[in-house]
């Protein structure tokens, strides 16, 4: 075997990619839900968004409905695609390095509709996450202010800083 890419039957693969795009879509709609973005996604409303993840040989590709991004059924034409290697879609979401840089040096690329690519990449570039609208879609009141609490209590804001800054550094 030449590279460290081991080799998949296309089968196989093609069911890989079916699984980490039903996974990725419903992390991302989770963590979304409530956001800002959600109601900017609905601006792209069924659009196709295919991520290409080169080194890993997968193709995931999503549709834009109401704001969610919903597994692409068949096998369709993407309207914009997102190309690059695995290290650096963790680095765009884990927001250790911005999307314009990962963009203009050419590490992350946008191929299809010219108007939509840059409507996603200035979303990705805008992109906030707002932990107490996250309390207020997921949890009830009273949960959502013990869980408020226990942070505080804890210092857990800051442990996960710390987590997420290891995660960074091994990238």
């Amino acid at each position: 075997m030449t590279g460290s890419r081991p080799v998949v039957p296309a089968p196989l693969a093609r069911q890989l990619d079916r699984v980490a795009t039903r996974v990725l879509g419903m992390l991302v709609n989770h963590v979304t839900a409530g956001q800002d973005i959600t109601g900017r996604l609905q601006e792209i409303e069924d659009k196709r968004l295919a991520l290409q993840v080169d080194d890993l040989g997968a193709r995931l590709v999503w549709r834009i409905v109401t704001g969610r991004l919903v597994p692409a059924a068949g096998d369709p034409a993407p309207d914009i695609t997102i190309r690059g290697r695995w290290r650096d879609f963790a680095r765009l979401a884990l927001r250790s390095e911005d999307p314009d840089t990962l963009f203009f040096q050419r590490r992350l690329c946008l191929e299809g509709e010219t108007e939509t690519g840059l409507y996603v990449k200035n979303l990705l570039d805008a992109m906030e996450f707002d932990g107490e609208l996250y309390l207020q879609e997921h949890f009830r009141p009273g949960a959502a202010e013990r869980l408020r609490h226990l942070a505080r209590g804890t210092d857990l804001s800051r442990r996960l800083a710390r987590l997420r800054d290891a995660m960074r550094a091994r990238l």
